[in-house]
């Protein structure tokens, strides 16, 4: 089975206030063909779609007329979460007419937490893929009044690393020998190295966890939200950005991976 990871595609996003539509066109356009000319079979999108919630038509457009030139090719499944630049009901809104074409959103948090998990089957190989979205505060943590600052960011921690853990319990069950168990997620993790495309859109660093936080069900965690391509450690990687989006992005390594 051949996977691919990506991320932060940013679709719609403004370079010095002029579009970057062109590029991005022709990335979609690239990336269509070295699926099809390397037989991918899985693609995963970890967060950030779009740059912003309510996304101009022509982004939109780029979008939908991927996805549709993508189920016409040799990948079987796409597993789509949203970032903290997307708005859960933009990615959502088709979920239903997506599944029927083995194309999986999960836009935000969901309830019960199995529906983040996808059991993806491809000439007779076996996948687990738990696909976690941005986990928004409001999403996985409950407020307690007079909480400080710090109390908040332990708080929100502790309820991410749960998170985690709650899925990870889930994909055990289903899990049987040589099946591969892979996360998604959108985050900042301690140690990860950010860019300064970065800091002009905004990257959060509410609730920081490590490497160390993921459960070791997980053979690979496929990480989106920093622009730098990383791993912070042999299995848990950050496919980064795959287009500059900064003067600050020359010399950056941009692409994806493969799993």
């Amino acid at each position: 089975m051949k996977i691919l990871h990506t991320s932060d595609w940013h679709l719609g996003h403004r370079l010095l206030d002029q579009s970057q539509l062109e590029e991005q066109t022709l990335f979609l356009e690239w990336l269509l063909d070295h699926i099809t000319a390397n037989g991918i079979d899985v693609l995963l999108i970890s967060g950030d779609v779009f740059d912003v919630g309510v996304s101009a038509a022509n982004a939109q457009k780029l979008y939908y007329d991927f996805l549709i030139r993508l189920h016409q090719s040799c990948c079987r499944e796409v597993i789509i979460t949203g970032g903290n630049h997307d708005a859960p009901s933009t990615l959502n809104a088709p979920k239903e007419l997506l599944n029927a074409l083995s194309i999986h959103v999960v836009g935000k948090a969901v309830d019960p937490i199995s529906d983040e998990v996808f059991r993806l089957t491809v000439d007779n190989e076996e996948l687990i893929v738990a696909a976690v979205p941005y986990l928004r505060d409001q999403d996985i943590r409950r407020a307690v009044a007079a909480e400080t600052a710090e109390e908040i960011v332990n708080r929100y921690k502790t309820a991410l690393i749960n998170h985690f853990h709650d899925v990870a319990l889930f994909c055990e069950q289903m899990k049987e020998t040589n099946t591969t168990v892979i996360a998604m997620g959108h985050l900042f993790a301690v140690g990860g190295r950010t860019s300064e495309s970065e800091q002009s859109i905004y990257v959060g660093n509410l609730g920081d966890i490590g490497a160390e936080d993921f459960p070791a069900v997980f053979d690979y965690v496929a990480l989106g939200h920093l622009h730098k391509m990383q791993a912070l450690s042999p299995k848990v990687w950050y496919s980064g950005a795959p287009m500059p989006m900064s003067f600050g992005d020359e010399g950056i390594e941009k692409g994806f991976l493969y799993v």
